[in-house]
């Protein structure tokens, strides 16, 4: 939330997150940053990354105790929402 009670639209809070992030790094760090997305980019990930709404691949990945869960297993809960942790940021 903003001021004034008003909700901050997402693509709003994503772009004052990101000047935030950049303004944490040096000029070396966002050069890397910037070299890195161009890269990504490039791979064509996204073209190839699953949209809102798709069905995911069965898949069985460790849960946050190191336990195997399989995706169906989930899938016969109800809907969920798959996170994944990158790792030390």
């Amino acid at each position: 939330m903003c001021e004034h009670g008003r909700v901050e639209p997402l693509a709003e809070q994503l772009a004052r997150q990101l000047e935030i992030s950049r303004a944490k790094r040096t000029d070396e760090e966002n050069r890397l940053v910037e070299l890195a997305i161009r890269d990504l980019r490039a791979s064509g990930a996204a073209e190839r990354a699953l949209g809102v709404g798709q069905p995911a691949p069965d898949f069985t990945l460790p849960n946050q105790l190191g336990q195997p869960v399989s995706e169906a297993g989930v899938r016969a809960l109800g809907p969920y929402v798959l996170s994944f942790y990158r790792g030390g940021w």
